[in-house]
Formats: structure tokens, C-alpha cells, sequence
């Protein structure tokens, strides 16, 4: 557990100001199902769980023996690659995602995919995945991107902006979309400490054309301030499977310097939240 967290006064009941910053409820914002827990570490052990696969390439590296997970990637820029990897295996059949943990940037700022959740990528029924990542150079975080599902392959082609402009929605001109904010999460905002990060990630229902719904929904949350919310979306085309894992760290491919990200007391729910 980062040494700040128990301290922090951004995340005492952080739906509290959720709520006051987008004019909802509380019960708005949580879901009625039970919360269940499908995977979780504080990596005190030292070491990441043994069904989480842990990989490094091209000058990455990854270590715990500071009761965290910390990724070290060289210099990206000519050397694109998916450095540092923890993948974490998700039950079959799960279609939405609540995730939280504890990040950090503590020396030079860089991009990388961060944050990922991946469909089962099988053809000819394609794959959709979905990127909460970071800029090259900057670390800073300035959308979630994912595909609208007009086509079986989706991943970035289409973008929620934290701005609240200049989205690229695809065919989700009916979603509703939140950005309380209305700016990026920077590099000021990193600084060198620990923060903690709430997302959503909610594929849309449906097996077919006739049967599938603007269900979706994204969320991203940074020390209890919501950037994004968006609902009533498509984000994955009717032939795709349900989510198959999701990665932390993963691919960088043009920074000037090495850069260093943490994370820690990661957990991945069902139903709500974990607390």
C-alpha cells in the first residue's frame, strides 16, 4: 500500500464528491448488483500472483521489492515495443469492469498504454479493446480509446476526450458524455506522488444487429475528481467476446527518455467497486 494512502485526504469518500461534481447521486453512481472481487494485490509478497503473467522486452524491466510494481522502460522512440506487461487473466463471460489502484510517475513522464482491457481477439468475430493510456514525452492522460463496433476490429478508433471536445464518437451521437473537468490529467497533476484511479469499463450488450444495445459505459476517476463518464455507448460490434484480460504497463513506442511507472493495490471487481 503506497506510504501517502492512508493519509490522503482526496480519498475519503471520493463518491461524495463525485456526485457534487456531476450533479448525480450517490446511488446514481453505484450499481445495485454484489460486488465481487475477481482478482486483487498489494504485491507485499514481493512478487505479482502466479495466474498474473508477468513479461519485459526490448530494454523493459519490472520489479516488486518495494511491495509495488515498478516498470522501468528505456528510451521508446525507435524501439516501440511492449516493454513491461502484467496481465491479469479475467473469467470468461464478464463484460464490465470495475478497476482501481494506485499509480505513480515518479521521475521523467512518458506514454504508454497504461491501463488496458482486452477482448478475446478471435477471428473472424474480431476483438474490442479499450486504452486508458498516457502521452509520449508527457505522461499526461487526455482520453479513453476504443472502437464504436461498426466493424469487428476495435480498439482506438475512436476517442472520449477529458476536454469535453473533440471526441470521436463514431456512431454514439445518442451518448452521454460527462467531463466535469474539462481538461487533461498532466504532468503538474503526477507530480512525484501516488494517485489513486477508479474506472469503468462496460461493453455494450448484444449478440447481434436486431439484439444489440448503447449499453456501454466508461469512467475514469483520479483522486476522487471524475474526468470521464460516458454511457449509453457502443464500443464493441455484436460478434465480439466478452473481455478476456486486462494489462497494466503494456506498449510504449516513441519516448525521448526512460520513464518509470508504479502501481499498487490493484483491484479488478464485478458488480461495483471493491472497497
Amino acid at each position: 500500500m503506497p506510504n501517502n494512502q492512508a493519509h490522503d485526504p482526496r480519498v475519503v469518500d471520493p463518491l461524495d464528491r463525485v456526485a457534487s461534481a456531476v450533479g448525480l447521486s450517490v446511488a446514481a453512481l453505484e450499481s445495485s448488483e454484489q460486488v465481487t472481487i475477481l482478482e486483487q494485490s498489494n504485491f507485499d509478497s514481493g512478487s505479482a500472483p502466479n495466474n498474473w503473467f508477468v513479461s519485459t522486452k526490448s530494454g523493459g524491466s519490472i520489479d516488486f521489492s518495494g511491495g509495488f510494481a515498478r516498470g522501468q522502460y528505456p528510451i521508446t522512440a525507435g524501439n516501440p515495443d511492449s516493454h513491461v506487461n502484467i496481465s491479469v487473466p479475467i473469467p470468461y463471460g464478464v463484460r464490465k469492469l470495475y478497476t482501481s489502484f494506485w499509480a505513480r510517475m515518479p521521475g521523467n513522464m512518458g506514454g504508454c498504454k497504461f491501463y488496458k482491457v482486452q477482448g478475446i481477439d478471435d477471428d473472424p468475430a474480431g476483438v474490442a479493446n479499450v486504452t486508458f493510456g498516457t502521452k509520449n514525452n508527457t505522461g499526461i492522460m487526455s482520453d479513453v480509446s476504443y472502437g464504436d463496433g461498426s466493424t469487428t476490429g476495435n480498439d482506438t478508433q475512436n476517442t472520449f476526450e477529458f476536454t469535453g471536445s473533440g471526441h470521436s464518437i463514431g456512431r454514439n451521437s445518442d451518448a452521454v458524455i460527462l467531463t466535469p473537468q474539462g481538461r487533461n490529467w498532466t504532468e503538474v497533476d503526477w507530480g512525484t506522488d501516488w494517485h489513486f484511479f477508479r474506472t469503468i469499463c462496460g461493453y455494450n450488450s448484444g449478440n447481434s444487429a436486431a439484439t444489440e444495445k448503447p449499453d456501454g459505459e466508461f469512467y475514469v476517476e483520479i483522486d476522487g475528481l471524475v474526468f470521464l463518464h460516458a454511457t449509453k455507448l457502443f464500443n464493441r460490434h455484436y460478434d465480439n467476446g466478452p473481455i478476456e484480460k486486462v494489462v497494466f504497463f503494456n506498449a510504449a513506442q516513441n519516448d525521448n527518455n526512460p520513464f518509470t511507472v508504479d502501481f499498487d493495490d490493484i483491484k479488478i471487481a464485478t458488480g461495483g467497486f471493491a472497497q
